[in-house]
């Protein structure tokens, strides 16, 4: 049986390679490898080409369109396997995901088949893996989970990456990715669809993807890319309603993951960003909840009271969270001095929130023996009495110190950094 392995390419050179060649070299060898490529502008073509050379399976489609969720449908439609497997063109399969995925595919005949995944960073030529289960009910694992003609309620929010998909199923139902220009977020409806219309799954309890977390390009990273997951919900109300899905859980499980994401996403941005992206759905929170289509009940007691905020009053909303946002600060430094007491410490990172928690830590007495940063234009300078050096010298010198982490955007690449330079695990403490 025949299995298409997807690849979207734009300017991919960084990661490409590897990418290709862990899906070229799965143990299950029935498989072609369609790259779809927007012209880019790098390398990627030259890389696609050398190995296409050398593996007759690899497929290279140029098309101008840009956005992801087009050059995903177009491998789709060229595919030839049974079955679909999509691959960011950053990320790498194990060597036995399709073998592992496509045994279950055969036995059960279902629609859906995926697995767990690793979290990944590279940092001086070596991986560190974090393993990320999918589903918290271990119920929910290792058996055919048959919805028949009920959607399936259980939709899950961790990407499309990790999963084997039906053909024919695709077709039948006309799952499509949603085209929107670039490349974030397109497959928040893709997965929902997906999800709600299968008559049967399998989730398997073993992690394959490797999905990585240390590009700097990814949606995920980025302010400005993450108002378009507003786009996206309007995509995925709009398939909703084409295809006359009137049922009441379905609507309600939609408003739940679209205002719950909302505020996801609301909580990651810069202050600047989040004025900026409650100005942009405010008003659509303010219609769906005058026409009945949210309530209380979708939501948590502490989602339900900052999201009414924001309908009477924004200014209250945005000191609201404000506040809870400096309540988890707190919270989270008095953990840290309770962590810390009587050891010597090393602080890693010293922008605003490591300079906060510096101010707090020489107030209470903390034994701070050094600050580091990866920042050039930090090092060198100074925090009150402390040079602010790089990494590998407070390593050094202070082998055996406890490393507290402070920067949440970076922090997975930071402790692996740590890891790297021989700090053991058991050493590093994140701020979180």
């Amino acid at each position: 049986m025949k299995i298409t392995i997807i690849i979207p390419v734009h300017n991919s050179e960084k990661y490409l390679r590897d990418c290709i060649e862990s899906a070229l070299t799965q143990t299950y060898k029935d498989i072609e490898v369609i790259c779809v490529d927007d012209g880019s502008r790098d390398r990627s073509y030259e890389i696609i080409q050398e190995l296409q050379n050398r593996d007759s399976r690899l497929v290279y489609i140029n098309d101008s369109n840009s956005s992801y969720g087009h050059k995903v449908n177009v491998g789709i439609k060229k595919a030839k396997g049974k079955y679909i497997a999509i691959l960011e063109s950053d990320d790498k399969l194990s060597s036995n995901m399709i073998g592992q995925l496509c045994n279950i595919a055969v036995r059960h005949n279902v629609d859906i088949v995926d697995a767990n995944y690793y979290e990944f960073v590279c940092y001086n030529d070596k991986e560190y893996f974090n393993i990320v289960n999918k589903y918290s009910n271990i119920e929910e694992y290792d058996r055919v989970l048959y919805f028949g003609d009920k959607p399936n309620k259980n939709i899950i929010e961790n990407g499309i990456w990790t999963a084997l998909y039906k053909r024919e199923f695709l077709l039948q139902h006309k799952i499509r990715l949603n085209e929107s220009e670039g490349a974030s977020y397109q497959d928040t409806s893709f997965m929902f669809l997906t999800n709600l219309l299968a008559k049967s799954v399998y989730h398997l309890n073993v992690p394959l993807y490797q999905y990585r977390i240390d590009n700097a390009g990814s949606s995920v990273r980025n302010d400005k890319k993450i108002f378009e997951i507003v786009g996206e919900f309007e995509y995925l109300f709009h398939e909703l309603d084409k295809r006359g899905i009137s049922d009441e859980k379905t609507w309600k499980l939609y408003f739940e993951r679209k205002y719950k994401t909302y505020y996801w996403n609301y909580k990651r941005l810069s202050d600047k960003s989040r004025k900026i992206f409650i100005e942009k759905y405010v008003d659509e929170l303010k219609r769906d909840i005058k026409n009945g289509s949210i309530k209380q009940d979708l939501f948590g007691e502490s989602l339900y009271k900052y999201t009414f905020f924001l309908i009477d009053d924004e200014k209250q909303f945005i000191e609201s969270a404000s506040q809870n946002k400096e309540k988890n600060f707190l919270r989270k430094t008095i953990n840290i001095l309770n962590k810390t007491e009587n050891k010597d410490i090393v602080m890693f990172g010293a922008g605003a929130i490591g300079r906060r928690v510096f101010n707090i830590l020489l107030q209470h007495e903390n034994t701070i023996r050094a600050v580091c940063d990866n920042s050039l234009q930090l090092q060198g300078t100074f925090l009150k009495d402390f040079e602010i050096m790089p990494v590998q010298e407070t390593v050094r010198r202070y082998p055996n110190a406890m490393f507290l982490v402070l920067n949440r955007k970076y922090y997975v690449e930071m402790r692996c950094q740590l890891l790297a330079e021989g700090i053991r695990d058991e050493n590093i403490i994140i701020f979180e």
